[in-house]
């Protein structure tokens, strides 16, 4: 698991704590530059997602991706599925909380679920 700011001590460094070498990224201590953090360090060095960095979605792409997974394993995708094959870091629960919350460029207000029904429906 990847630490975050509050993870807490940092494992075999006595007196020293996440939120401290965030502090340190971010203010230019201990020869850091500054104007970095935690998150983006990872992101940038290990490819760990930076939550704060989602690039936007499209109900397009939503639906490229719910046709992709129902072609290849019969089902279509749920909150629990897991991750989306083929993108970085995307997953069946992150875009269901965007579809519901309004996140990442979506409106908000419906769910995986809700959405896969109406896209399969035929139009009269």
């Amino acid at each position: 698991m990847w630490p975050v700011v509050k993870t807490g001590p940092v494992f075999d460094v006595p007196g020293e704590t996440w939120s401290g070498i965030n502090a340190a990224l971010d203010r230019g201590m201990r020869g850091l530059p500054g104007g970095d953090s935690l998150a983006q360090l990872l992101a940038r060095v290990f490819s760990k997602r930076n939550p704060r960095q989602t690039p936007p979605l499209t109900l397009d792409s939503i639906w490229v991706w719910a046709e992709a997974h129902h072609a290849t394993t019969g089902s279509w995708p749920k909150y629990s599925t897991g991750p989306i094959e083929g993108t970085s870091g995307e997953t069946w629960g992150g875009v269901e909380n965007a579809l519901r919350k309004g996140r990442c460029g979506l409106l908000g207000g419906t769910t995986l679920v809700k959405f896969i029904r109406d896209k399969c429906q035929p139009r009269g």
